[in-house]
């Protein structure tokens, strides 16, 4: 199968070089040693967009593996749903940073890029939700602590208003239903990163494993994406250059982590399939020796 070719190691060796490479653009830009002559958004959407495609992959075959467990297998394909979105919005943000389609620039792509974005949160924070409700729900013992609830409560207090006032910073051709749109990354971003937090502790309470490594590059994922969003809206952050050189790089290469995330868990269900072929071959070799027995 294709998707077992795609290891955690390949996904770790495009993470790292992504990541390098977005550093050094934007260090490079900032520090005036080449000057931008190109818009670096077409390949890093276009990377982004391949990395969903991958997550789309792994999260449909992980979710025929939990077909008897209806509640995970609806978290996995959310997320397949999540990552569809986010593929539509990369793919539409590389051709208004190409500007290969005349006429199609920020005020065209509006929608078609905030839309899909908006639809892959709701998806993605309906997915974590369902997760964490099937966890719950087998009673393995997790339970959250009191620093758990303590950072949830402040994620859910403080975080939105403040990524709600820049939301409201919209250019002046978007109107009606389109102004609702921003704010869906300003609540839905801190509700996910609220549900990623307690299935952290659950992934620590694991205490290793492969489940636990991939749940928790999962859980990663939004809250990497909310401390690039914050980063971007909080002036006496973007002030300072070295955090904007490492948003930018985290922004750019926070769906590789996700990516990630799905290959480690990718590798448990490939790992589970090889030793029931392996008992299954035994079983097989036993078989003709039983029967001349009897």
């Amino acid at each position: 199968m294709m998707l077992s070719r795609i290891t955690p190691r390949a996904v770790w060796f495009v993470l790292v070089a992504s990541f390098c490479t977005a550093l050094v653009q934007r260090s490079g830009v900032l520090l005036g040693y080449w000057t931008q002559a190109y818009n670096p958004n077409t390949p890093f959407a276009l990377m982004m967009a391949a990395a969903y495609v991958v997550a789309l992959a792994f999260c449909v075959q992980i979710a025929r593996d939990h077909k008897k467990t209806p509640a995970m297998h609806f978290a996995w394909m959310l997320f397949a749903g999540s990552s569809a979105m986010s593929i539509v919005r990369h793919v539409t943000q590389a051709l208004v940073a190409s500007m290969l389609i005349p006429g199609f620039g920020r005020e065209a792509s509006y929608i078609p890029i905030q839309l899909p974005m908006a639809l892959a949160l709701v998806l993605l924070f309906a997915g974590l939700l369902s997760m964490w409700s099937a966890f719950t729900a087998v009673g393995l013992g997790f339970h959250p602590r009191r620093i758990d609830i303590l950072v949830v409560t402040l994620m859910l207090l403080i975080l939105p208003p403040i990524l709600i006032r820049n939301a409201e910073r919209q250019p002046a051709f978007v109107s009606g239903w389109m102004v609702l749109l921003p704010f869906a990354g300003a609540i839905l971003l801190p509700a996910c990163g609220a549900i990623a937090v307690l299935l952290h502790r659950m992934a620590v309470e694991m205490r290793g494993g492969e489940t636990a490594r991939a749940l928790l590059f999962l859980i990663w994922y939004p809250g990497l994406r909310l401390a690039a969003m914050l980063a971007t809206v909080e002036p006496f952050l973007t002030a300072v250059p070295l955090v904007s050189v490492l948003t930018y790089a985290v922004y750019q290469t926070a769906p590789l982590v996700f990516t990630l995330g799905l290959a480690y868990r990718w590798r448990i269900a490939v790992k589970a399939s090889a030793a029931l072929e392996a008992e299954s071959e035994t079983w097989s070799d036993l078989y003709p020796i039983a029967t001349s027995i009897h």
